[in-house]
C-alpha cells in the first residue's frame, strides 16, 4: 500500500540532532515498495524518504557501505529506477546517493516530490544542480 504525507522542505538532522549542512535537496517522506539489486541478489525494501539526489530505504538486509546498487520502484503506475551507492547504514535500513538517473525516471521523481511540498518551485531550482547525473 502506498501512502505519503505532505511535508515542508526541511533540513536533515545529523549526530546529536544538529542540522546537516551538506543536504541541498528537498526530501519528502513517502512509503513506496522498492527492489534493490546488488551482487546477483534482489532484496525488498521500503523507501521512507526521497529527494532528487538520494533516499532512505528501510530493509531488514544489511548492504555494505560504499556498495553500488540498482533501485527499482513504482509509484502511481510509473516506474523509476537508477543506480545508487550506499552512503550510510542504520539499524532500520540504508541511505543511498543516486549516481545517475534517466530522463523519464527523473521527471517522475521530480513530479512526485513537487506534489508533496508547499513550494514545488524549489524542486525546479534543484533540477539545475542535477544536470550532471541525468542521462538521456
Amino acid at each position: 500500500m502506498l501512502s505519503y504525507k505532505k511535508t515542508k522542505r526541511r533540513d536533515a538532522l545529523g549526530e546529536a540532532g544538529r542540522p546537516m549542512s551538506t543536504r541541498r535537496f528537498t526530501r519528502v517522506e513517502i512509503s513506496v515498495l522498492a527492489e534493490i539489486e546488488y551482487d546477483d541478489r534482489v532484496i525488498a525494501g521500503e523507501i521512507m524518504e526521497i529527494s532528487l539526489r538520494g533516499l532512505f530505504v528501510k530493509t531488514g538486509e544489511k548492504i555494505p557501505l560504499g556498495r553500488q546498487v540498482y533501485v527499482k520502484a513504482r509509484y502511481l503506475r510509473k516506474e523509476f529506477q537508477f543506480p545508487a551507492t550506499v552512503i550510510y547504514e542504520q539499524e532500520q535500513g540504508v541511505g543511498l546517493k543516486i549516481d545517475e538517473i534517466n530522463l523519464p525516471s527523473f521527471f517522475h521523481l521530480r513530479e512526485l516530490i513537487a506534489s508533496k511540498i508547499d513550494d514545488p518551485d524549489a524542486v525546479i531550482q534543484e533540477t539545475f544542480i542535477m544536470a550532471d547525473i541525468i542521462t538521456g
